[in-house]
């Protein structure tokens, strides 16, 4: 590790990301080498990768060219020896937390909480630690414990799901994610299959209920 820690922050929300980036900043360890409001940066990110990338778990699609799935994002960056990922979210959903872990994230830190749980996570993953904010610990070992536990839905599955709840038919969403409409049926099979669901506005109502997709405007 180097003597400064350096870092990416990707945070959508711009008095946000400019707090991040000016609190952050100016702690002596700490080095600023980065910040984006999306993940559409991501390939300029990982050609000279920064220690720790700061994450929002929950970025805003930017018109029809919807930025890259945070959970690729995690998935893609896992992959960059000694970058590590801090997700950084409102949401205290248990399964996307656990979805972000799954994918390599190093840590997830709650935006509910302090700026110094933030400031301890990046130094902890730094170091080759994981950091996960201490109040949501019980919580994540109870999901895990549990058998009835909601399943995930993988990243393309999001995609689809989102736009079932925005009205779109199965040919509509085949055209946009230039799959066949055979695809996304199968998709949808697998989900009805681990939810135990059948009707979509069913689905889509899981999905909202847990957190995998926000309800439509």
């Amino acid at each position: 590790m180097r003597s400064q820690v350096r870092i990416v922050v990707v945070e959508d929300f711009p008095l946000l990301r400019s707090a991040l980036v000016s609190q952050l900043g100016q702690e002596p360890d700490f080095c600023i080498v980065g910040a984006f409001a999306d993940a559409q940066h991501i390939d300029q990110v990982l050609m000279d990768p920064p220690d720790v990338l700061v994450l929002d778990l929950h970025l805003h699609p930017l018109g029809e060219q919807e930025a890259e799935n945070t959970i690729d994002v995690i998935e893609r960056c896992a992959k960059v020896p000694d970058l590590r990922v801090i997700a950084y979210s409102a949401s205290e959903s248990v399964s996307r937390i656990n979805s972000a872990l799954s994918a390599g994230a190093s840590g997830f830190v709650s935006k509910r909480q302090p700026l110094e749980d933030l400031t301890n996570a990046i130094r902890r993953v730094a170091a080759g630690e994981r950091s996960v904010s201490a109040h949501l610990a019980g919580d994540l070992i109870a999901a895990a414990q549990s058998d009835d536990r909601a399943p995930a839905l993988t990243a393309a599955e999001v995609t689809i799901v989102t736009r079932l709840a925005d009205g779109a038919t199965d040919d509509e969403i085949a055209r946009e994610l230039f799959v066949s409409r055979r695809t996304i049926q199968n998709r949808l099979a697998s989900i009805r299959s681990r939810t135990g669901l059948t009707r979509r506005e069913e689905i889509t109502k899981w999905a909202i209920d847990h957190d995998w997709i926000s309800s439509p405007i």
